[in-house]
Protein backbone atom coordinates (compact mmCIF):
# COMPACT_ATOMS: atom_id res chain seq x y z
CA UNK A 1 0.00 0.00 0.00
CA UNK A 2 0.86 3.47 -0.59
CA UNK A 3 1.60 5.55 1.99
CA UNK A 4 1.15 9.31 1.01
CA UNK A 5 1.38 11.24 3.90
CA UNK A 6 5.21 9.82 3.75
CA UNK A 7 5.31 10.74 0.11
CA UNK A 8 4.14 14.01 0.39
CA UNK A 9 6.66 14.78 4.02
CA UNK A 10 9.84 13.72 2.05
CA UNK A 11 8.47 15.94 -1.34
CA UNK A 12 8.00 18.78 1.51
CA UNK A 13 11.60 18.16 2.92
CA UNK A 14 12.95 17.96 -0.93
CA UNK A 15 11.09 21.18 -2.01
CA UNK A 16 12.26 23.32 1.09
CA UNK A 17 15.81 22.14 0.35
CA UNK A 18 15.58 22.94 -3.12
CA UNK A 19 14.50 26.26 -2.46
CA UNK A 20 17.25 26.58 -0.16
CA UNK A 21 20.28 25.55 -3.00
CA UNK A 22 18.25 27.98 -5.48
CA UNK A 23 17.72 30.94 -3.25
CA UNK A 24 21.50 30.74 -1.86
CA UNK A 25 23.26 30.31 -5.68
CA UNK A 26 20.71 33.58 -6.70
CA UNK A 27 22.24 35.38 -3.68
CA UNK A 28 26.03 34.53 -3.72
CA UNK A 29 26.92 36.51 -6.69
CA UNK A 30 25.25 39.55 -5.12
CA UNK A 31 27.29 38.73 -2.43
CA UNK A 32 30.08 38.65 -3.48
CA UNK A 33 30.64 40.78 -7.19
CA UNK A 34 31.10 44.60 -5.96
CA UNK A 35 29.21 45.16 -9.31
CA UNK A 36 26.06 43.31 -8.50
CA UNK A 37 26.11 45.98 -5.10
CA UNK A 38 23.01 48.09 -6.71
CA UNK A 39 20.22 49.28 -4.89
CA UNK A 40 17.61 46.63 -6.67
CA UNK A 41 20.31 43.86 -5.74
CA UNK A 42 20.32 44.34 -2.08
CA UNK A 43 16.04 44.30 -1.78
CA UNK A 44 16.38 41.27 -4.17
CA UNK A 45 19.29 39.83 -1.42
CA UNK A 46 16.93 40.54 1.25
CA UNK A 47 14.45 38.31 -0.51
CA UNK A 48 16.94 35.59 -0.82
CA UNK A 49 17.88 36.15 2.80
CA UNK A 50 14.27 35.65 4.61
CA UNK A 51 13.79 32.78 1.79
CA UNK A 52 16.86 30.71 3.01
CA UNK A 53 15.92 31.40 6.91
CA UNK A 54 12.20 30.80 6.41
CA UNK A 55 12.88 27.75 4.44
CA UNK A 56 15.55 26.44 6.42
CA UNK A 57 13.74 26.47 9.77
CA UNK A 58 10.74 24.51 8.07
CA UNK A 59 13.03 22.44 6.78
CA UNK A 60 14.77 21.32 10.33
CA UNK A 61 11.44 21.56 11.65
CA UNK A 62 10.19 18.78 9.27
CA UNK A 63 13.40 16.43 9.29
CA UNK A 64 12.50 16.25 12.62
CA UNK A 65 8.95 15.81 12.46
CA UNK A 66 9.14 13.15 10.15
CA UNK A 67 12.20 10.99 11.34
CA UNK A 68 11.52 11.70 15.02
CA UNK A 69 8.07 12.75 15.84
CA UNK A 70 7.63 11.78 19.83
CA UNK A 71 10.91 14.08 20.65
CA UNK A 72 9.75 17.02 18.27
CA UNK A 73 6.10 17.38 20.26
CA UNK A 74 8.36 17.01 23.60
CA UNK A 75 10.56 19.81 21.96
CA UNK A 76 7.21 22.06 21.16
CA UNK A 77 5.79 21.60 24.73
CA UNK A 78 9.54 22.48 26.42
CA UNK A 79 9.58 25.66 24.32
CA UNK A 80 6.66 26.66 22.99
CA UNK A 81 7.61 30.32 22.76
CA UNK A 82 10.33 29.49 20.13
CA UNK A 83 7.74 27.34 18.26
CA UNK A 84 5.14 30.07 18.15
CA UNK A 85 7.56 32.84 17.83
CA UNK A 86 10.12 32.38 15.05
CA UNK A 87 8.04 30.37 12.42
CA UNK A 88 5.79 33.23 12.63
CA UNK A 89 8.59 36.01 11.87
CA UNK A 90 10.51 34.07 9.60
CA UNK A 91 7.26 33.01 7.60
CA UNK A 92 5.57 36.80 7.91
CA UNK A 93 8.81 38.24 6.99
CA UNK A 94 8.87 36.83 2.95
CA UNK A 95 5.53 38.46 2.24
CA UNK A 96 7.39 41.71 3.81
CA UNK A 97 10.39 41.66 1.92
CA UNK A 98 8.12 42.12 -0.82
CA UNK A 99 6.01 44.76 0.65
CA UNK A 100 9.65 46.31 1.14
CA UNK A 101 10.79 45.86 -2.31
CA UNK A 102 7.44 47.62 -3.75
CA UNK A 103 7.20 50.56 -1.03
CA UNK A 104 10.49 51.33 -2.11
CA UNK A 105 9.92 51.33 -6.07
CA UNK A 106 6.94 53.01 -5.17
CA UNK A 107 8.50 55.84 -3.53
CA UNK A 108 11.29 56.15 -6.35
CA UNK A 109 9.26 56.56 -8.81
CA UNK A 110 7.06 58.99 -7.29
CA UNK A 111 9.53 61.04 -5.51
CA UNK A 112 12.56 60.41 -8.65
CA UNK A 113 13.77 63.76 -7.72
CA UNK A 114 14.79 63.19 -4.46
CA UNK A 115 18.01 61.63 -4.05
CA UNK A 116 17.43 60.14 -0.41
CA UNK A 117 15.18 57.30 -2.39
CA UNK A 118 18.73 56.76 -4.88
CA UNK A 119 20.58 55.71 -1.76
CA UNK A 120 22.12 52.92 -0.01
CA UNK A 121 21.16 54.22 3.45
CA UNK A 122 17.47 53.91 2.26
CA UNK A 123 17.52 50.66 1.28
CA UNK A 124 18.99 49.42 4.37
CA UNK A 125 16.21 51.77 6.35
CA UNK A 126 13.94 50.15 4.64
CA UNK A 127 14.79 46.33 5.04
CA UNK A 128 15.60 47.31 9.19
CA UNK A 129 12.05 48.54 9.17
CA UNK A 130 10.43 45.60 7.76
CA UNK A 131 12.34 43.37 10.18
CA UNK A 132 11.32 45.73 12.94
CA UNK A 133 7.60 45.28 11.75
CA UNK A 134 8.17 41.44 11.61
CA UNK A 135 9.53 41.38 15.14
CA UNK A 136 6.54 43.95 16.11
CA UNK A 137 3.49 42.24 14.41
CA UNK A 138 4.08 38.78 16.61
CA UNK A 139 3.42 40.75 20.10
CA UNK A 140 -0.59 39.71 19.66
CA UNK A 141 1.05 35.69 19.25
CA UNK A 142 3.34 36.31 22.53
CA UNK A 143 0.75 37.48 24.63
CA UNK A 144 -1.49 34.73 23.46
CA UNK A 145 0.85 32.16 24.68
CA UNK A 146 1.54 33.75 27.80
CA UNK A 147 -2.62 33.39 28.52
CA UNK A 148 -2.04 29.55 27.19
CA UNK A 149 0.75 29.18 29.68
CA UNK A 150 -0.99 30.41 32.78
CA UNK A 151 -4.70 28.99 31.98
CA UNK A 152 -3.68 25.68 30.43
CA UNK A 153 -0.15 24.46 31.79
CA UNK A 154 -1.81 22.04 34.73
CA UNK A 155 -3.10 19.80 31.91
CA UNK A 156 -0.63 18.06 29.86
CA UNK A 157 -3.19 17.00 27.58
CA UNK A 158 -5.19 20.18 26.73
CA UNK A 159 -1.77 21.74 25.97
CA UNK A 160 -0.38 18.96 23.77
CA UNK A 161 -3.59 18.66 21.54
CA UNK A 162 -3.28 22.48 21.41
CA UNK A 163 0.18 22.47 20.02
CA UNK A 164 -0.49 20.24 17.75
Amino acid sequence: MIDFNQIFSLLRIILFGFTILVASIYSIPILFIRRFHHRNNILTLNICLTTIYCCLYWFIFYIMLDFNTYNTYAFMLNTCVFVFIVPTILTLEIPLSFVTISIHRFCSVVYYHKNFFKTKKCIFICILGQWIFGILSILPILSGIQLVRVFLCKNYDIVFYFYI
